[in-house]
């Protein structure tokens, strides 16, 4: 009985925090009530979770023990759920503290070109004057989600249309890498 009741509250009180949101804006200058309304969602999502693992094991296991291994199962799945991001920021962030690679002598850029972007996956200005490099016959610009743009040599890529590009500076910033 308790457990119904917890998901009629936290469903309804999900329902009205995410379809008005500015009901959660106004309470949050109270305190109290904004805090309450913006965690409905979150508790009818672990409640649900609750009662799922509760029904799952209900065959196996009687009151406390239920309760309990219900409990414990509904934390190691929402424990478990943002593992693969954690990884991935964990692994960024390592990437950021090692140091800068200097090369001996100018890299020569030729053939296929491949940026890594950590969020947008156009073809920019970098990209246009990469293109306009001799040498290079494409350029592939990925990011991080795996999200790519190919340019081969003779495009022009739109947002760089009309814009004039000196490739000069860019190319001596890439050539000290």
């Amino acid at each position: 009985m308790w457990l119904k009741t917890y998901l009629i509250i936290t469903g309804i009180g999900a329902f009205v925090a995410l379809t008005m949101p500015w009901l959660v804006i106004i309470g949050s200058f109270l305190i109290i009530p904004g805090l309450i309304l913006a965690s409905m969602p979150t508790a009818f999502m672990c409640g649900v979770a609750f009662a799922l693992f509760r029904l799952l094991l209900g065959n196996f296991l009687s009151r406390v023990p239920l309760n309990v291994m219900s409990g414990a199962a509904m934390l190691a799945l929402f424990w478990t759920i943002p593992q693969p991001g954690l990884t991935l920021a964990r692994g960024m962030r390592a990437s950021l503290k090692e140091p800068d690679i200097q090369a001996r002598a100018p890299i020569a850029l030729k053939g296929d070109i491949l940026l890594a972007r950590p969020f947008e996956g156009r073809c920019d200005a970098l990209c246009a004057v990469l293109l306009k490099t001799p040498g290079v016959t494409s350029v592939r610009v990925q990011t991080l989600r795996g999200h790519s743009n190919s340019c081969a040599g003779g495009e022009v890529p739109a947002p760089t249309q009309g814009v004039t590009l000196s490739a000069m500076p860019i190319i001596a910033q890439l050539g000290a890498l």
